[in-house]
């Protein structure tokens, strides 16, 4: 089942080429590791791909696994965060709960289990804008899964995160995966635990895309 089929697939912002025209997609089930360099376009082939931005030239397909005639929702972990950094934890948290569950994308009774074990109770009560980064990760890890995703992007999901933090953030990826087919987009700059059981490599070198399977 594919989630996001792209074909003669280029970018480009200012005048500048960021890829070069590529062909592929994502299916079900996929886990692809994506490097590329800082500055090479993968943030901005991360929002096309999710619809969240739509300058892009050749062609974009994107279908939900339960519903293929719908968008696929994609669940995306930012390396920079975008929430309101004001607001309480809590109130963020509800906020993006009562959102999720207005389109039934709300996994029920998930938050209480995720909350406990990334220790997310003792940061409720402060602004966002206060977390540390690593804090700022669990509570946005968080939101990610108890989203009901069919395509889950970690944007550098470690960085900021201690080896503790790092093992468990692994581990309930690995946990949430495996209960069905959804697919896996992770970035980082350093290694990420061989146990996410990667199914290919996406690079961005020299503005060209290459997709190599794993085995």
């Amino acid at each position: 089942m594919s989630i996001i089929e792209f074909d003669h697939f280029a970018l480009s912002r200012g005048g500048e080429v960021l890829i070069e025209p590529a062909s592929g997609g994502i299916s079900a089930g996929d886990r692809i590791m994506f490097r590329a360099p800082n500055g090479a376009g993968k943030s901005t082939f991360i929002s096309v791909l999710c619809g969240l931005d739509t300058r892009y030239e050749g062609s974009l397909e994107r279908h939900s696994i339960a519903e293929p005639q719908l968008e696929p929702v994609c669940a995306i972990l930012p390396e920079h965060s975008a929430l309101e950094e004001s607001l309480q934890v809590a109130h963020l948290i509800a906020g993006y709960t009562y959102a999720l569950e207005a389109h039934n994308q709300l996994i029920p009774h998930a938050w209480d289990t995720l909350s406990d074990k990334l220790n997310l109770n003792e940061l409720m009560k402060k602004p966002f804008g206060v977390l540390s980064k690593g804090e700022r990760k669990r509570v946005m890890l968080g939101l990610c899964l108890i989203t009901r995703f069919d395509l889950l992007i970690l944007d550098e999901a470690f960085d900021g995160l201690d080896e503790h933090y790092r093992a468990l953030a692994a581990s309930l990826v690995g946990e949430r995966l495996q209960q069905t087919n959804m697919a896996l987009l992770a970035t980082s700059h350093t290694e990420l635990p061989g146990d996410m059981g990667f199914t290919s490599t996406w690079t961005i070198t020299n503005n060209r895309l290459t997709m190599n399977g794993h085995g």
